[in-house]
């Protein structure tokens, strides 16, 4: 094949893309696109330099074109996570400015300077020169426009979940033209091997964007992930705020009382406000405690648990031994474990007689190279028979909305069991303790024979 019409059909494919990817960049108001996303640009350019060589050589004159706009239409919103409607347009607004200036071209070239297109057409060295003066001035107005900084589309939001059907949407039109392709490339007796070659790098291309379409969706998730949990975190300022707030309007009571007994000025006045005082902060102290566990989102969410242990009678006793800033555990993972297992604690001990001590504890320690977090109650017996399903995905002790619950323990085993932990359960009619364990790694570093322990974790 001639080295020319090579040339003609993937360099200046490749340049094409390039042109496409810019014009989305001016428009999209993204002018740091492909900077910013580089491995992204480049799979772009050799996808669409592959494809469009090979609908060319392997589609039907007419049908190549229509192939190759569907796909670049759908491989744009993928890369650029754009939904397919958008991706379209951009598409449609490149077709445009690519045949109007191929056209202008060929206005001058056959009225100004008398040449003859045909000629142009079908000679491979005449072509060739005349595309590399094409994409030249082609890409000078795209690099004008690129420096205008003029915004267009500033709404063209990035959407993950988009960028997954349109993945599928590809997959399912690659495999569509190669069956219709199939027929037409055998009739024409085209190079069969080259044919193959060109699939082959298509279709590893197309696994190289799941990837990358995987990657975005994992990228995506941990944002979310960090999003509810700075969430949750608000929510425990706030309900921290709400307690500090409530406690400031029963501390004037509390002085008023004091004021009062003051006034009275009885022989016991002073046991008598020692006393109250006593009480008053006892109560403070129990009623509100900031506890420093190593991980901050822990410590709030364990102040605003205190203080409901607080108000309904329950004595809360924490004891973090061992810092969970030894643990690398994904800090929305830790929150979701310790709520739903102190949650289910709390709805344990408050299922007893209101005269009962109820009692709930939460602490740390290592042993046998094991990290262990306990949260122990002293609720109920949980019979045998239910510990062993216990952390099965909708099983529930609650007589009552159980259609509602059953999931808190099962999702909680999965987070465990994600992060290289195991959980389990030991129940008594003294007390229900959960005991997670995650597994310790001695960590070497140099000639410091000192142990030191780092943790099997999952990112």
């Amino acid at each position: 094949m001639n080295l020319f019409v090579i040339i003609n059909e993937t360099l200046f494919a490749a340049v094409e893309s390039l042109i496409i990817i810019l014009i989305y960049s001016i428009l999209s108001n993204q002018r740091t696109f492909c900077r910013d996303n580089k491995l992204k640009t480049f799979v772009f350019t050799i996808f669409y330099m592959m494809f469009a060589y090979w609908a060319t050589m392997y589609l039907p004159l007419g049908y190549h074109t229509l192939a190759i706009v569907i796909f670049a239409s759908i491989t744009l919103g993928i890369i650029t996570e754009t939904s397919l409607w958008t991706s379209v347009l951009i598409i449609i607004i490149a077709a445009i400015f690519i045949m109007a200036s191929e056209g202008l071209l060929f206005l001058i070239l056959s009225v100004f300077m008398k040449i003859n297109i045909s000629e142009i057409i079908h000679n491979p060295i005449n072509k060739f020169k005349i595309s590399l003066i094409l994409k030249f001035f082609q890409v000078v107005l795209v690099i004008f426009g690129f420096k205008m900084k003029k915004s267009f589309f500033n709404n063209l939001t990035s959407d993950s979940n988009t960028s997954v059907i349109s993945y599928f949407l590809l997959g399912t039109f690659l495999i569509g033209v190669l069956t219709f392709s199939i027929s037409y490339a055998v009739s024409e007796k085209g190079n069969l091997v080259l044919y193959e070659g060109l699939l082959l790098g298509i279709f590893l291309t197309f696994i190289v964007i799941g990837v990358i379409v995987y990657r975005d969706m994992i990228k995506v998730w941990k944002i979310q992930q960090k999003y509810k949990l700075q969430e949750e975190y608000i929510k425990n300022i706030e309900e921290t705020i709400g307690i500090v707030r409530r406690e400031k309007h029963d501390f004037s009571n509390h002085i008023n009382t004091v004021y009062a007994l003051c006034m009275l000025n009885k022989d016991d006045t002073v046991e008598r406000i020692k006393a109250y005082l006593d009480k008053l902060v006892h109560n403070m102290n129990a009623s509100y405690r900031y506890y420093n566990t190593g991980d901050e989102y822990l410590d709030g969410l364990l102040a605003v648990k205190s203080n409901f242990a607080f108000t309904h009678n329950i004595h809360m006793d924490v004891d973090f031994e061992e810092s969970l800033d030894k643990i690398r555990i994904d800090s929305y993972d830790l929150i979701s474990i310790t709520s739903n297992i102190l949650d289910n604690g709390f709805d344990a001990l408050l299922s007893q007689a209101n005269d009962s001590l109820k009692i709930i504890s939460i602490c740390t320690y290592i042993e046998d190279d094991l990290f262990h977090l306990s949260i122990a109650n002293n609720g109920p017996l949980i019979p045998t028979e239910f510990v062993e399903k216990i952390f099965e995905n909708g099983f529930s002790t609650k007589l009552e909305d159980k259609e509602d619950h059953g999931l808190g323990l099962f999702i909680t085993k999965k987070l465990v069991e994600k992060n290289k932990g195991k959980i389990m359960v030991n129940s008594s009619e003294a007390e229900t303790e959960f005991l997670i364990t995650f597994k310790m790694e001695k960590i070497s570093h140099g000639d410091n024979s000192k142990k030191n322990y780092g943790f099997n974790y999952n990112e």
